[in-house]
């Protein structure tokens, strides 16, 4: 668990901050003991004709293609718009499937260490809660990414992003970013990008100061959507789709197909007034806010097949808020204009699995406005699907 941070920026930026970078190798020790059962595999091949299966490698990639360019195959393929593990990935089970019968000859005896679930291909990163903000607090502002810590309700700077990254037009009500299993978030450029119509930026987040790198999609976004990943199957996490809602109480629901080059857009439907922010889990659950009236709304969950409320869950007083899952929790983010004329960002969790058993689904103010770090204006909120579904114990 990431420790507890300052909760001043500019305490933070004073003492420093450690970008954590994922390690992507395997231990020598782990390449040894696969070695030598690969050889010993072999060995027994040779003498025995049996047939052993080797496990393949679990594959990885976080590199973005840039605009023009066509993702290759060994780093990804799609499936009705569904974001597979590429040739190795963490789902590969393909294996020999000779076996020998007992009149083959002796068997060879492996002890294979039994697995506990499926293989874990996601970024540290991607584990927590991201928020994407721009930092007032400092001169001049940047523009930043913090995970927020649930257990400490604290705020920690992942990196900075780089002049690639133009978020100066993007507004704060239905701006909003998308990170996948890989540590590659997803938010859109502003408006004035593509003759007035709106594209997609995707960054590294396991870089400690991230580029943006422009897709293209096809066709581009009429207006800024909300962005979230779904999974697609339970038993195979790996699995997932990044799916958008276009603003507006009008606005298309859809997805979009990343392992094209430009990416095209599907929708789904049309659900009638509901916000352009949205998050999903990996067990295909989306979540989203219905407009109420007067600036309320409420929260609801969303069927990601065809857009229809499935379950309305409470009434919130801004249906402008940004939304994230963890942990079997709505984590609802604002920004909040105080008196000193700085932002200053607000959380409360919305307790949907009743993890306290009390038959309650509470509201409860996790940041209070006089406790959130001053100038951090939040632009977007997203959890991956590699967030945890429910608490821990």
């Amino acid at each position: 668990m990431q420790p507890r941070c300052e909760t001043e920026v500019g305490r933070r930026a004073t003492k420093g901050s450690a970008v954590k970078v994922r390690s992507r190798g395997r231990s020598m020790e782990a390449m040894r003991t696969r070695t030598a059962l690969v050889a010993a595999a072999v060995l027994a091949v040779s003498a025995c004709s049996v047939d052993v299966p080797v496990a393949a490698d679990a594959g990885e990639s976080t590199g973005v293609a840039p605009l023009g360019t066509e993702a290759s195959s060994e780093s990804g393929s799609t499936e009705g718009g569904v974001v597979t593990g590429g040739t190795h990935g963490p789902n590969d089970t393909s294996s020999s499937d000779a076996a020998g019968s007992e009149d083959d000859g002796p068997k060879l005896d492996l002890e294979v260490p039994e697995t506990t679930g499926p293989l874990d291909d996601c970024a540290d990163v991607s584990k927590q809660i991201l928020v994407l903000a721009t930092n007032e607090a400092q001169d001049p502002l940047t523009q930043e990414v913090h995970r927020f810590v649930m257990e400490s309700a604290t705020f920690e700077l992942v990196t900075v992003l780089d002049e690639s990254c133009d978020l100066s037009n993007v507004n704060d009500g239905d701006h909003s970013m998308a990170v996948d299993r890989a540590g590659i978030a997803y938010t859109p450029t502003p408006n004035p990008t593509h003759g007035g119509l709106g594209g997609l930026y995707a960054l590294d987040l396991n870089a400690a100061n991230a580029s943006c790198t422009e897709l293209a999609t096809a066709p581009p976004f009429a207006s800024t959507p909300g962005l979230a990943f779904v999974g697609t199957d339970p038993m195979a996490p790996s699995m997932e789709r990044l799916l958008y809602k276009a603003a507006g109480p009008a606005g298309a629901l859809g997805w979009l197909d990343l392992g094209q080059t430009p990416a095209p857009t599907t929708a789904i439907a049309v659900p009638a007034m509901i916000g352009p922010l949205i998050a999903g889990t990996v067990d295909e659950r989306l979540f989203a806010i219905a407009y109420a009236g007067g600036g309320a709304g409420d929260l609801v969950r969303l069927s990601p097949d065809d857009g229809s409320i499935v379950q309305t869950l409470t009434s919130l007083d801004d249906a402008t808020q940004h939304l994230a899952f963890y942990a079997g929790d709505i984590v609802l983010f604002d920004a909040l204009l105080v008196a000193t004329n700085a932002f200053v960002p607000t959380v409360r969790r919305y307790d949907l699995d009743d993890d306290d058993g009390n038959g309650e689904h509470e509201l409860e103010v996790l940041v209070d406005v006089d406790d959130g770090p001053p100038g951090l204006r939040i632009r977007g909120v997203a959890s991956s699907t590699c967030v945890p579904l429910t608490p821990a114990g």
